[in-house]
């Protein structure tokens, strides 16, 4: 299905000239990112629409065109970042003035590789994404789906990208309903199970404040222990599991409950509502 890989960047060396068509949140933490790693801003253009984003991309030192068709000219990547319906109407819009080599990466969801290669000159190199809300802190997952016209040299160009602000997997098409059940939605998981444990800290005594520091930084040494240690989850999860312990009887309690159930379905809840909207 997919390859797992590192928070390792080669940006600069990889990318010749990033261009961004609609540089709002999630694609302008990409740019970010990539610049942190080492891409001039002198070889970076956006075109956006909104003036306020204009304005604090000109201060941030990236140049703005005033047309898609100039930010694309002599780009080697081609980083769509507008609304799903925006999508195809900025394709037909740019495709005559793409370099011959150049890729386009979309961050939109539900927009299907045919319904791009349908709205470009035959043979563009077209690589759909499904990154993250972390990527904002380059702390990101992503997975990265290549098109038909897609060589290696172009690849690379998008890994070295997505590598800039987190970690990615290479999937198939079919399988990315599912990232978005596992990551893009994921989040939102966690956020709601650390909502769940500081409510449950203030009901047995504790402030909301102190509630709070200790359940996010729970979650953020769990995550890190996830991965840095090299071991499975569940083997984790035992070693801190004495067996008729407080934590033994936590989680059969939420056994019992349905917690696994409740997650597992959610996330499929997740895929399928995805599909619908897809």
């Amino acid at each position: 299905m997919g390859q797992s890989t590192n928070n390792s960047s080669a940006v600069a060396e990889a990318i010749t000239k990033l261009a961004a068509i609609g540089a709002g949140t999630m694609a302008g933490a990409i740019v970010k990112g990539a610049i942190s790693e080492g891409l001039e801003r002198q070889n970076v253009v956006v075109s956006t629409r909104s003036e306020q984003t204009k304005e604090e991309w000109e201060s941030f030192g990236v140049k703005v065109a005033g047309e898609n068709c100039d930010a694309v000219k002599d780009a080697d990547v081609v980083l769509i970042g507008v609304k799903p319906a925006q999508v195809t109407e900025v394709l037909g819009e740019i495709g005559s003035s793409l370099h011959d080599d150049a890729v386009v990466v979309s961050v939109a969801a539900g927009v299907s590789l045919d319904t791009m290669a349908q709205a470009l000159p035959d043979g563009v190199a077209v690589v759909r994404v499904m990154p993250n809300s972390p990527a904002l802190l380059r702390a990101g997952a992503a997975s990265l789906t290549p098109g038909a016209h897609v060589d290696e040299k172009q690849m690379e160009r998008v890994r070295a990208l997505f590598g800039a602000v987190g970690t990615f997997v290479e999937v198939q098409e079919q399988y990315i309903e599912a990232v978005t059940a596992v990551s893009g939605s994921g989040p939102a998981y966690v956020y709601r199970l650390v909502e769940t444990m500081v409510d449950g800290g203030v009901l047995l005594g504790l402030t909301r404040a102190d509630a709070t520091t200790l359940a996010v930084a729970t979650a953020q040494g769990a995550a890190l222990m996830l991965a840095e240690s090299g071991v499975r989850p569940g083997e984790l999860r035992e070693q801190v599991t004495s067996p008729g312990g407080t934590t033994a009887a936590a989680l059969a309690q939420m056994s019992r409950g349905g917690f696994e159930s409740a997650v597992l379905d959610g996330m499929v809840a997740c895929r399928d509502r995805s599909r619908e909207l897809g």
